[in-house]
């Protein structure tokens, strides 16, 4: 059965098969979307799980953590043992220690019957939409033009928008792929670490897992998303170092001839 990419936006936007040479189209990003004011589509754990870390030892970190956020409580001296312990576990359910690490998302539906497209469009509460019709050409004209885009404006707020080493050589990459909905990503996982401040200076802490990427909760499924993820690193394939980007989001001058439509136009 063929299948679909259609993307929706809203109706005040330019559709881009009007003029495809000179399109924009908007590129989110995992923190964007974790904190974006719009509830239909805010994702506290966009692009990772939470984690419920049991701390044997207080830190300075989390009682800088307890003093800024009250959910988190407290803990009273006599919780502590003369070797600086916990006598008892202490859990905090965290998500702000894998805010480190910030990549482009670019989303749209996948359907298989072109009946979806009306109760999409009231879903999404907007009447415009095209197609993608060819996905490879589609990919690489984004990631050209996020390549330009890094040249033409490196920095952001005077700091550089891509965190690397200094004279690292930047290539854009990423994944594509369907998106799994389960109840399963709301789940926490959970993890014994000796201090938050050391947990926070570990490679635990910067562990990616790409598989989360495409796993969203069942509150979402409606979207029946389909997307796209694009990251700075300094080479192509499985083995990349992969670099985080300070963005928010990006409106991205593309050219995207040839990869779009108006007309239906199935993929694969």
């Amino acid at each position: 059965m063929p299948k679909y990419l259609v993307k929706f936006l809203p109706d005040d936007v330019e559709l881009p098969y009007n003029n495809p040479t000179k399109s924009t189209i908007k590129i989110g990003t995992f923190n964007h979307y974790r904190n974006i004011e719009c509830n239909v589509r805010k994702d506290r754990e966009e692009g990772q799980r939470g984690l419920d870390l049991i701390i044997k030892r207080p830190c300075e970190k989390l009682d800088e953590l307890i003093e800024r956020d009250e959910i988190y409580g407290g803990y009273s001296p006599d919780v502590v043992d003369e070797q600086g312990a916990f006598t008892c576990e202490f859990h905090i359910q965290e998500h702000e220690h894998l805010y480190d690490f910030n990549s482009w998302v670019f989303c749209c539906s996948v359907i298989d019957d072109l009946k979806q497209i009306e109760k999409l469009k009231k879903y999404f509460n907007c009447s415009h939409y095209y197609f993608i019709s060819d996905l490879d050409l589609f990919i690489q004209k984004i990631q050209q033009a996020l390549s330009v885009d890094l040249q033409r404006q490196p920095l952001t707020g005077g700091s550089p928008r891509i965190v690397y080493p200094a004279n690292g050589t930047v290539h854009i990459d990423g994944y594509k792929d369907i998106v799994e909905y389960t109840d399963e990503s709301s789940k926490y996982t959970v993890l014994e670490v000796e201090t938050l401040s050391e947990f926070i200076n570990s490679k635990r802490n910067r562990v990616l897992n790409r598989k989360l990427w495409f796993q969203k909760h069942n509150r979402f499924q409606e979207e029946s998303e389909f997307r796209f993820i694009f990251y700075a690193c300094n080479r192509r394939g499985e083995d990349a170092e992969i670099y985080t980007t300070k963005d928010d989001y990006l409106i991205l001058p593309v050219d995207l001839t040839g990869s779009i439509s108006k007309e239906p136009s199935p993929i694969g």
